[in-house]
């Protein structure tokens, strides 16, 4: 076993192993084979050093590894030498990585936690000397490494042997949360040979940020968004976003068909939230209803149908809830705004459940809220919802009894004829019961739930504001029934029944239904001609049947027995074969006169092959013959960059017409990861 030599010299924090240490007469120190150094947060591996204690200077040989966890620096060279106390010095044929970016140069130069490269190459992916042409990378004359940025000259942006773009001078951002360039966005459209936007990224401090983003479009015009984003505390925060456009002084082909009377040259949209204090806020609007459709590129936010502005104050503790809003909504599908109906304010207020006697329970909730709105009705609008419960559990049966007391009175509205207030009682009875079946490896879960709901008063003539406005007789039986099949712990196949019995021998037949209960409660109950006069209420049945584990289909449909009728039905199939997925759907929707209101199908698929993913879809619409959508995306990424080009296509009914978007994004080493939201 080889003897191991360790050498320290007193109060300097130098400490040098290896299997030969040889002091010499002029105060240096040669040390030879396994050669392992260690110096405050360094670490450095050799075959050889030699260590001048007057200088305090190491000069290293073969295969030198130097490591610093603190300052994140993992070097390797063929030889270097480094200056102890002023923390400089030099590496030869050196590679490695300084912080999160990798290197492989002809020389290094080191000064304190700065590093100066010398013809090489840096890459955010992970390269050595048999991968520096194997990578996407910059290859440099020169460049300077902070803990901060990378100062990059005279540099070619290569991927393999290919060169790619010659950049004179270049900043790329070293670490998490660093000021820079984002990548760019660039594409058309239908009425756009060239759109660019070129998001600018500013890390102000740990607890705020900003980016700036300027966007061309060569027919619609110039642009410029700004987000701000500051955390206070870990709940209080303000994120300021605005987009401002600036189009020709003249409408251009994409407000063909459009109201002009909403054209603006100077477009905008102003987005500011957060919270502060316990008091959550947003204003969100628009200079034109047309501003969400023409600027923003994802169908998410071009179909967005109100913005929502707010003030909003709560308190919450074990004996009752109470908050205080102020809603102002813009509509993005009308040309005005003066019928939108605004809560200015809204005060709700909930006494929690408390026992009244031994199993009875009872709440009470009040809301008060002023409907504006500068053309048509409005109003001031009182609730009070007095609530008792009672629960008793026989064996494996749980019955619940409630008793709801409502009472609505409506204040200081614009227009006569309305009743001004309102009156109703609803008494509902739940009975639940569970029981699970197991056939060996077979196990069956079932749940069921018997329920009787009686509401006698009927109002009519009451302003109607909102959902809870509509007041109708109630009657009827309401059973339900949830399965769960498993074998071996796994769930193939889940059962959802509904069905009821109306008493009063008349329902309301529905569109668009969410559940059972719409069918006695719905708006359009009111609508005489979307009565059926039988009491026997429609059948709503869910499926979801997965055979295998990359497989699944799931039916969701009401039944009409009086109409023989399916007013809605929702399918869906979706197959998983590896890296294969595809899924289907197909959505309809009928009205009494068996007319479809809704008659949509949904395609689309994925698949993914080592760095490549590609997917797309369609939505088409047959009542109106068009597909509403179409989308295909390509993306590739690599380990240290990204490449997406995406084709969409949005059928505007208006101009009765496609418009396209072709959008391509890339991600170069990775700089958008480099950026991450702020911690609150």
């Amino acid at each position: 076993m080889l003897l191991i030599v360790a050498l320290s010299y007193g109060t300097e924090p130098v400490k040098i192993l290896s299997d030969i240490l040889i002091k010499e007469p002029n105060n240096q120190v040669i040390a030879k084979k396994d050669v392992v150094i260690y110096y405050e947060d360094y670490t450095i591996y050799c075959d050889k050093a030699i260590y001048d204690k007057n200088s305090k200077t190491i000069t290293l040989i073969g295969h030198v590894h130097l490591i610093n966890v603190v300052n994140q620096e993992n070097i390797y060279g063929k030889m270097g030498k480094l200056n102890l106390s002023t923390k400089q010095g030099y590496f030869l044929d050196a590679y490695g990585k300084l912080h999160n970016i990798y290197f492989v140069a002809n020389k290094i130069t080191k000064d304190d936690k700065v590093y100066f490269i010398k013809k090489g190459v840096v890459s955010t992916c992970k390269i050595d000397k048999e991968l520096k042409d194997k990578k996407l990378r910059l290859c440099v004359f020169s460049a300077k490494v902070t803990n901060k940025y990378v100062y990059a000259n005279s540099n070619i942006l290569a991927y393999k042997k290919l060169p790619i773009l010659y950049i004179p001078y270049g900043i790329f951002p070293v670490g998490k949360r660093r000021s820079g360039l984002l990548p760019p966005l660039i594409g058309s459209n239908t009425y756009n040979a060239f759109i660019y936007q070129q998001p600018i990224y500013f890390a102000i401090s740990q607890d705020k940020d900003m980016t700036i983003t300027p966007e061309y479009r060569n027919n619609e015009g110039e642009g410029l968004s700004f987000q701000y984003r500051q955390a206070f505390t870990k709940k209080d925060y303000i994120n300021f976003n605005t987009y401002y456009f600036k189009e020709p002084s003249t409408p251009g082909e994409w407000w063909y068909g459009r109201d002009l009377s909403t054209f603006r040259s100077n477009r905008y949209r102003l987005d500011i939230f957060g919270r502060y204090d316990g008091i959550d806020f947003k204003l969100d609007t628009i200079s034109d209803p047309y501003f969400m459709q023409d600027m923003y590129f994802k169908s998410i936010q071009r179909t967005i149908p109100y913005l929502t502005s707010y003030v909003n104050y709560e308190k919450d503790n074990k004996d009752f809830f109470a908050d205080v809003s102020f809603h102002f909504f813009y509509d993005t599908t009308s040309n005005t705004n003066a019928y939108t109906l605004q809560r200015l304010p809204e005060i709700d207020f909930l006494w929690k459940n408390h026992p009244l006697f031994d199993n009875i329970y009872y709440n009470i909730s009040a809301q008060n809220t002023y409907f504006y709105r500068e053309d048509g009705l409005k109003g001031d609008r009182l609730i009070v919802n007095p609530n008792l419960t009672k629960t008793l559990s026989l064996g494996p049966f749980t019955n619940s009894t409630n008793i709801n007391f409502l009472g609505t009175k409506y204040i200081a509205l614009n227009q006569s004829g309305y009743k001004s207030s309102t009156y109703q009682v609803l008494f509902q009875n739940k009975t639940f019961f569970s029981k699970n079946f197991h056939i060996k490896s077979l196990n069956i879960n079932n749940f069921y739930e018997l329920s009787y709901n009686y509401q006698p008063i009927n109002n009519t003539n009451n302003p109607i504001f909102d959902y809870k406005d509509y007041q109708s007789n109630q009657n009827y039986l309401d059973f339900k029934i949830n399965n769960a099949f498993t074998y071996n712990g796994y769930n193939f196949a889940n059962v959802y029944l509904e069905d009821g019995y109306t008493f009063l021998k008349e329902y309301a037949f529905p569109t668009y239904l969410s559940s059972l209960n719409s069918f006695v409660t719905s708006a359009s109950y009111q609508n005489s001609n979307l009565i059926v006069h039988k009491p026997l209420l429609p059948l709503r049945t869910t499926i979801t049947f997965r055979p295998f584990q990359n497989l699944s289909y799931t039916i969701d449909s009401f039944y009409d027995f009086n109409k023989n009728e399916f007013p809605e039905e929702n399918q869906y199939i979706n197959v998983n074969f590896k890296k294969f997925n595809f899924y289907l759907g197909d959505s309809t929707a009928k009205d009494i006169n068996r007319k479809y209101t809704l008659n949509q199908q949904s395609y689309g698929a994925s698949y993914a092959y080592k760095a490549f993913n590609i997917n797309g879809g369609i939505i088409h619409d047959d009542i109106s013959g068009h597909d509403v959508s179409r989308y295909l995306n390509l993306t590739y990424n690599g380990e240290c960059y990204s490449v997406s080009l995406s084709f969409q296509e949005y059928f505007d009914g208006t101009r009765n017409q496609y418009i396209n978007y072709v959008l391509l994004t890339f991600n170069v080493f990775n700089l958008e990861h480099l950026t991450v939201p702020i911690s609150r």
